[in-house]
């Protein structure tokens, strides 16, 4: 028996026109789209839309809600940003900025295929953009200045995106934990990708931002060796991994590896929390000391420029972030206003210095005598005659 092919895109959802579907999420349609305005406005966006037949499941309404409303208030290069949340159709929708870049997953198979390594300071200056942008949503309040304890619940390959500009980007908070949120993980249920769960998410112990960094130290020891360190056949025994296999020495596969970053992805991955980094900002500036301790920091355009050689054909084919609809649509002509015929065009000079005239009239009169007042109504008279005489002439 055959699928059947996926329905076609909307022509647009809210104000944007879609490009075309670029996935399916397990709750979402995730579709490229255009945002356009006058004078030729012109952007990429990515709209990420609940998939119609989902739309009376109140759980995963509110768990979108949620994703969109964390990501909204953090503000961060290292973040992907959101532009709007909304509704089309009866569906809410997400509207985000189009990141031009890949996943770190296919960084990953494309130095599989090629049976390469990446040099470990370009993984440590990947890790530590990644500790930025935590560090940013682990430290996200509200407007009472009270910590929202956010966790990102799901830091993996697939959701850190490696842009051409060489910026590391987190993406999808959709399971992320946070104070406020809407949707409630209930008990025992695990959610995220088991090769990347901390133990204590296995044991339903209390989760904290210390989870996202074991998270990180599981994908930057997979880029150290080129497979994942607790990814094995299937979901039990990935999770009977995280729980109880120990982490082999890097420097066993990996002898140009530093001993100092060694200890940092040895400490990240530690069973016990309390042996963790206790921040992201912490793992951070450790991964930023040992570049500089070794002179061999790694700025974004080398990060780019890695990117570029290994993987030149992928980058190509993504769209670029110009403006191909500006011809379609041009500046507003410029149409100045018709003037009025001469028959009935004011004199403006004349006009207000009769008033003028008039005005000056009508407050003298409040002082004078009264045997002077007919004498001046009938100035008055005479002025109003003339002033209308001067604007019909």
């Amino acid at each position: 028996m055959r699928l059947l092919d996926p329905l076609p895109p909307p022509a647009h959802i809210g104000r944007y026109l879609v490009e075309r579907r670029l996935g399916q999420g397990g709750m979402a349609d995730i579709f490229l789209c255009r945002q356009v305005g006058m004078g030729g406005f012109d952007r990429l966006v990515v709209v990420k839309q609940i998939r119609p037949e989902l739309r009376s499941r109140d759980d995963v309404i509110h768990m979108f809600l949620d994703e969109a409303r964390i990501a909204a208030q953090i503000s961060h290069p290292n973040v992907v940003q959101i532009i709007e949340i909304d509704e089309a159709d009866g569906l809410p929708y997400i509207a985000m900025e189009y990141v031009r870049g890949l996943p770190l997953s296919v960084l990953l198979e494309a130095m599989l295929r090629r049976e390469l390594l990446p040099p470990w300071d370009l993984v440590a200056a990947i890790g530590s953009q990644v500790c930025s942008g935590l560090h940013a949503a682990h430290e996200l309040r509200d407007s009472d200045g009270t910590l929202l304890n956010v966790v990102h619940r799901d830091i993996s390959p697939a959701n850190l995106l490696i842009t051409t500009d060489g910026v590391v980007k987190i993406i999808d908070f959709g399971i992320a934990r946070a104070k406020n949120r809407l949707a409630r993980t209930a008990t025992g249920h695990i959610k995220g990708r088991p090769a990347y769960l901390a133990p204590e998410m296995m044991s339903q112990g209390r989760v904290d931002r210390r989870a996202d960094l074991f998270a990180l130290g599981a994908v930057l020891h997979e880029l150290m060796r080129g497979r994942a360190l607790f990814d094995r056949h299937d979901n039990a025994s990935t999770i009977s991994a995280v729980m109880t296999a120990g982490v082999p020495p890097l420097s066993e596969c990996r002898p140009d590896v530093p001993p100092q970053l060694e200890e940092i992805i040895r400490r990240a991955l530690c069973k016990d929390p309390e042996a963790r980094f206790q921040t992201a900002a912490e793992m951070g500036a450790a991964l930023h000391a040992v570049a500089m301790q070794t002179g061999r920091y790694v700025s974004p355009l080398h990060i780019a420029q890695y990117l570029e050689r290994l993987l030149p054909l992928e980058l190509a084919a993504l769209p670029e972030q110009h403006l191909p609809t500006t011809a379609r649509l041009p500046l507003p002509e410029h149409r100045p206003a018709p003037s009025r015929p001469t028959l009935i065009s004011p004199r403006p000079l004349e006009q207000t210095t009769l008033l003028r005239t008039i005005q000056d009239i009508t407050e003298r009169m409040a002082g004078l005598p009264r045997w002077q007042m007919p004498l001046l109504l009938a100035l008055l008279a005479f002025a109003s005659v003339l002033a209308a005489w001067s604007w019909l002439r």
